[in-house]
């Protein structure tokens, strides 16, 4: 997990790492309500590793632990209760202490920002080439009157293979997001044709007949970057010159390309979900569709 993606799962659980107490009079009995959250909370931090300890030892206060009742209140002895606040408290307290350490090593995330998930090359020649692809796709992409956007970097997450790039603005986020998830779906479409000509390799045909069937694919494959570079500019109703057309051609093709070597390219957590509703899911990467398919079975209906 990158830097980036603990912080925020730091963020989005720290403040539930509390709960309610009060001791009943003249006997050594607390009521605690409000604690299934904490729990939760707790077991979330968990793939963070460095709670193990105290996740395990929270554990063994079985009766708290493990409770599901409705009302997300019970009654427990002083050493449970004592043990549980001791706990919650030392895992609050490791939270924000490493809550603060990523606060000064990784600034904050703008609304219109991005993050790249780089592929695992192994060497310095595929990481320059990548780069230079990645830039000159978005900077083609957005980097003009139509957009109005522009690519700088904003942090390499430390120890992992993340890049996070500001685009200059809301629209040139929303823009990418439905850029990236157009490059997915020729991606998927492009590996089907090219399962097709595996298949082919294997049939005993003559050559001239196989370079004429490839060349049969690799045009198919430049009318179906055409045909969804097209309906993405009419979905996001922006009007194009042959230029920017080619241009975009350009970015759609190599985006498919670098997603296809393992890049990813995600919104930021800041950003509005109306601008990040076209980024694609990419643990469903394969499921990825094109959306000429979906409004022409619209249309039918």
């Amino acid at each position: 997990m990158r830097l980036r993606d603990m912080k925020q799962l730091l963020i989005d659980n720290i403040d539930d790492l509390d709960f309610n107490s009060e001791k009943i009079q003249n006997i050594d009995k607390y009521d605690i309500s409000g604690f299934q959250k904490t729990i939760s909370a707790v077991n979330n931090l968990r793939e963070l590793n460095f709670l193990k300890i105290e996740i395990h030892e929270l554990s063994q206060l079985s009766n708290i632990y493990y409770d599901k009742s409705i009302n997300d209140h019970i009654r427990v002895d002083g050493t449970s209760y004592n043990e549980f606040k001791r706990l919650v408290n030392i895992i609050k307290h490791k939270c924000s202490a490493t809550l603060e350490a990523f606060d000064q090593a990784i600034p904050d995330q703008q609304e219109y920002s991005i993050s790249v998930r780089l592929p695992d090359y192994k060497d310095l020649d595929q990481l320059s080439k990548f780069f230079s692809k990645l830039n000159k796709s978005l900077e083609q992409a957005i980097v003009n009157e139509h957009v109005k956007g522009n690519v700088t970097i904003q942090n390499f997450d430390s120890g992992s293979l993340w890049v996070e790039l500001i685009l200059g603005g809301h629209f040139a986020l929303q823009f990418v997001g439905a850029l990236t998830r157009t490059a997915a779906a020729v991606r998927n479409q492009t590996y089907q044709l090219k399962i097709i000509e595996q298949h082919v390799r294997t049939l005993e045909i003559k050559n001239d007949t196989l370079e004429d069937l490839q060349k049969g694919l690799s045009k198919s494959v430049d009318v179906l970057v055409e045909a969804e570079t097209k309906n993405l500019l009419d979905q996001e109703n922006i009007q194009y010159d042959s230029e920017y057309l080619g241009q975009l051609k350009y970015s759609v093709k190599t985006l498919a390309e670098l997603i296809n070597d393992g890049t990813e390219i995600h919104p930021s957590y800041l950003a509005e979900p109306e601008y990040t509703a076209d980024f694609p899911d990419f643990d469903k990467l394969d499921q990825i569709e094109s959306t000429i398919k979906q409004i022409e079975s619209s249309t039918e209906e």
